[in-house]
Order: structure tokens, then sequence, then C-alpha cells
């Protein structure tokens, strides 16, 4: 009679798996699960060799473990700690702290040295004069505003201007890439591309959606510089105006939940806006979009049983 063996017999003795060579160039690994409590697995190489990739992971990290890796004091480095220093500098005057944060009362304080400090993301609402490299570098005290990497004659002529924070940036701070400025959407409604700091293009493609400019705080006259926004504010304007009364009226569920598909600040601001929207005012798509929603809510309230 052939005995019948339960899952904790079978565990009852080691079991040890060999990865077999397809030739004689490597080392076969061979895997030893000692089941005692419960499987542990070891691996170790045997005498019969092996090419398998088992063998050659335990190979590689054989080889590892015979070198030391080197401290950060002991590789290059881009910027040098020579060429920029790092030491704690309290944050410029005027940094936006929020009125609830506990540290408020506190000095903050930020990477730097006292020639150089790392940008900070903001939004910038004015547009930046041009300045020329030779003035520029004296004002950045020969340091890239990026990295703050020492120049020196060969890479300050090589140097980059920022349309954007209205600072120079070496070659690799600065790699061409261009983006909207927003200050000139906002003051001259120029969409024009121009060439900004890698920071700056990160930064600017970050915010692209976020409703962060309000025309009536910024800049009042942009209506008058275009046709479509004038016709924007118009249609925004009645759209905030019925969705006050649509949002409060027991039959206003179905216009709400086409109102609703909109963005948020859509039909609660008339005035709001993100860099994308203003993109789509200048292609007149936001105005074609919003004004069948507008028309919707203007024609609830007009025709509402519920007064």
């Amino acid at each position: 009679m052939q005995a019948d063996h339960s899952p904790q017999q079978l565990w009852s003795s080691p079991i040890t798996m060999e990865f077999l060579p397809a030739d004689d160039q490597r080392d076969a690994v061979s895997v030893t699960a000692a089941p005692a409590c419960g499987p542990t697995w070891r691996v170790r190489a045997t005498d019969q060799p092996s090419n398998s990739a088992e063998s050659i992971a335990v190979s590689l990290l054989r080889k590892f473990s015979e070198h030391h890796l080197p401290n950060a004091c002991e590789m290059d480095w881009l910027v040098s700690e020579s060429d920029a220093p790092q030491s704690l500098l309290p944050l410029p005057k005027g940094t936006f702290i929020s009125p609830d944060s506990p540290q408020r009362e506190q000095q903050g304080r930020i990477r730097g040295n006292l020639e150089w400090a790392p940008l900070r993301p903001q939004v910038i609402y004015h547009i930046q004069p041009h300045v020329t490299l030779k003035v520029g570098i004296v004002n950045q005290k020969n340091r890239c505003a990026g990295c703050g990497g020492k120049m020196d004659a060969y890479q300050q002529a090589r140097m980059r201007f920022c349309e954007y924070t209205g600072k120079y940036f070496c070659v690799c701070c600065h790699e061409y890439k261009t983006a909207l400025i927003p200050a000139r959407v906002l003051l001259k409604w120029d969409f024009t591309k121009h060439y900004v700091s890698n920071f700056a293009a990160d930064f600017i493609a970050r915010i692209y959606r976020d409703p962060l400019f309000d025309v009536k705080d910024c800049n009042m006259d942009l209506y008058k510089k275009s046709k479509s926004l004038a016709l924007t504010r118009s249609i925004r304007s009645q759209l905030v105006l019925a969705t006050e009364y649509v949002r409060t009226c027991r039959q206003g569920g179905s216009a709400m939940g086409e109102i609703e598909q909109l963005p948020k600040f859509v039909w609660e601001h008339i005035h709001t806006y993100s860099l994308d929207l203003f993109c789509s005012v200048k292609d007149n798509i936001l105005p074609n979009f919003i004004r069948p929603v507008a028309d919707l809510a203007v024609k609830h309230v007009v025709n509402c049983q519920v007064k």
C-alpha cells in the first residue's frame, strides 16, 4: 500500500532545488528550503558550473559586496560645494505664510549662500525687462540663477536669459524650453511663447489649469483688447447669476447637473481664469462651449413654476 503524505510531512525535511547549467562555463546554483518553521530560503553556489540567470545574479552580488561604495564627499558633482556652499538663509521679506500656519511667528529659512538662493515657485504678474548679459551677470554675482554654480568667462558667454524670471541661467538649467508668459497674457493679451528656464517651464506647466488669474484685480482693460474675452464675460455673468437661482430651486436638478459639468470656478466667478481658459477664449472655444449651458440656466429661471 502506498503511504499518503500530508503537507506537514512533506515539509519535514529540507528540499533542495538545483538550477542545472546549460554548459560548463558557469557555477550552478542551488536553492535550499529549510521548512522546520516554515520555508526559509537560502541561495548558495554549487561546485557545478552554470550560466543560468540565477548564477549570474549571485555572482554579481558577490562582486558588488567586495567593493566599498563611495561616500557623497568622494563623488564628483555638477556644482561643487566650493562653487555653491550651502547654508541656511532667512526667507526674503514678503514671502506668503498662511495666517493659520503655526509657523507664522517663526522666521522661515531656505538653503543657499550670501550670493545665491534657490528660486521659489511664484506667479509673476509683471513683464520682466530684458537685461543685458553683462549687467545680469554682475547682478547675479557671476552665478547661475538655477543651480548657483560659479560661471567662468567661457560659461558666462553661453548663459541664457529667462523671460519669466528675468534672470540668466547656465546651459544645463536653461534648455531653450518655451512657454506662455502669464504677465504678457494678462497685460497685453499676448500668447507668444518665449524662451524660459527649465524651472520656469516646469512651474508654468504645473499651474496651467489652475484658476489663479482674476481679470478684475489684474487688468480690467483686458476686456477691451479682446472681443472674445468680452463676450465670455457677458455669458459668464448670465451663467453665474442664473446659477444662484437654479442651485436653490427644487426643480433645478436637471439644469444644475449640466452646469456642474463645467469647472466650478467658471459658474461661481465671472472674472477668474486659468492659462488654459485664456487660450480657449482666444480660440473662441470657451464662449461657444458655455453659451448653451448659460442659455439653459436662464431658460429655467424664466420658465420655472416654483416662484
